[in-house]
């Protein structure tokens, strides 16, 4: 009698897994890919970032510069040397929607922000000659806090925007603070459902204290137990199911 159950369970479990197999052959035959290159309209076909703004508009970061797509046809933003109010630069690393339906572009020339409605760029620029200015031209990440505060991650450090002055306050790695910024390469800033700014560096992972005004780090390198395989964090994102929870991708250290 026992035999009889196990065969049966044992059939049981191979016709389901034959229709497992049906269906995911079923849904991998629905799948179709259109690819948006070149002869299109695109203006690279290198894309580093993509968003969708409140209108509908698609928008793609490319090494050659700003699309717009509409679904049909793109539009092209390029740096304009002769004009200030253009894109600040072609080669695009990342690219963030705000809540106003702006777009904050950040490039291997500098950060700009771009006004829909006027059709026009802001520049934000490293500029030696001025202490509140971006820290360093090459940005790579884009967010806006919960006090409203726009953070941006460059190669060689954080910084938060202060809108109305166009200034930037600057955090950089300190050796001698642990309470600093653990790395000046930032590669990716997170804000969790608790409104908690996370930061990933090439120093490992930190959170933002703001009443502190400080930077809490995760130690990465088994210190309280705690190993992120890798001290370079390049991108975060809180699971949508469970508060709290941040995925961590690293490199060479695999997910966390």
């Amino acid at each position: 009698m026992k035999r009889y159950a196990l065969l049966i369970l044992f059939i049981g479990v191979c016709f389901f897994c034959r229709i497992t197999s049906l269906y995911a052959e079923k849904r991998t035959n629905l799948l179709r890919f259109e690819t948006l290159s070149t002869s299109a309209g695109l203006s690279s076909s290198s894309v580093s970032g993509i968003c969708q703004d409140a209108q509908g508009f698609l928008w793609f970061a490319t090494q050659g510069g700003l699309n717009r797509y509409d679904g049909r046809t793109m539009r092209v933003y390029e740096n304009d040397p002769f004009n200030s109010n253009s894109l600040v630069h072609n080669q695009i690393q990342t690219i963030y929607t705000d809540e106003d339906g702006s777009l904050w572009i950040g490039t291997y020339g500098g950060l700009s922000h771009f006004d829909p409605i006027k059709n026009l760029f802001t520049t934000y620029r490293a500029d030696s000659s001025k202490p509140r200015s971006l820290s360093n031209n090459i940005v790579i990440a884009i967010h806006r806090d919960v006090k409203g505060y726009l953070w941006v991650g460059t190669q060689d450090g954080l910084n938060r925007l202060d809108e109305a002055t166009g200034t930037f306050t600057v955090y950089r790695n300190n050796p001698g603070d642990p309470l600093s910024l653990p790395h000046n390469t930032v590669r990716v800033l997170e804000v969790d459902r608790n409104g908690k700014l996370w930061i990933g560096t090439y120093g490992g992972l930190s959170e933002y204290d703001s009443t502190r005004d400080a930077f809490i780090t995760i130690p990465h390198n088994g210190e309280k137990g705690i190993n992120l395989g890798s001290p370079s964090v390049m991108t975060i994102v809180e699971d949508p199911e469970s508060s709290g929870t941040l995925y961590l991708g690293t490199w060479g250290g695999g997910l966390c």
